[in-house]
């Protein structure tokens, strides 16, 4: 089974999933055999500290990086950033930044864990602020933009194609 029981590392953050000791070569390229029929992945806040100590996935340069090297175009999805594991090692507006300078795609706030709704404008204004001041953030920022649109459009093509007059059975 493909399913593997995980720990939970009890120090020094509580209730973060270390999968450091399960994550295998084969397990991380089932990630490459699938990108080319599901150009993106939503990365977790696991932890795989032999990639970045201490960081989640979500948040993870390396993690990234490595995605990125199979396919440049390739979108990531972080993991709500509102859940327990980020929270326990930052808070909100800092692990929106931080995944910004990682080179996330989308950045997902369920305000499902932590009402901060109100704080959503600070956040956004946060990010804005890293993409202006940081020439990293900005290179982040407009890469994932050409990414999101390069994809919206490959969708919409794909639905064109699929809902063509050509592609509909005759009637006869």
């Amino acid at each position: 089974s493909y399913v593997e029981s995980f720990e939970i590392d009890e120090h020094p953050h509580d209730d973060l999933m270390d999968l450091s000791k399960y994550t295998s070569d084969d397990q991380v390229n089932i990630f490459r055999t699938l990108l080319p029929m599901v150009p993106m992945a939503l990365f977790s806040h696991g932890l795989v500290n032999q990639w970045e100590k201490n960081t989640p996935v979500c948040l993870s340069k390396y993690a990234v990086n490595m995605f990125r090297g199979w396919d440049p175009d390739a979108v990531v999805l972080t993991d709500d950033l509102q859940m327990q594991g980020v929270q326990k090692l930052m808070n909100t507006e800092t692990a929106c930044v931080r995944a910004l300078e990682a080179g996330a795609d989308v950045i997902l706030l369920g305000h499902n864990m932590l009402d901060e709704q109100a704080k959503s404008v600070q956040f956004a204004r946060k990010v804005a602020n890293a993409v202006e001041s940081d020439p990293r953030c900005r290179a982040n920022f407009e890469a994932s933009l050409k990414r999101i649109q390069k994809m919206k459009a490959a969708a919409q093509h794909e639905h064109r194609l699929l809902h063509s007059p050509a592609s509909s059975p005759k009637s006869g």
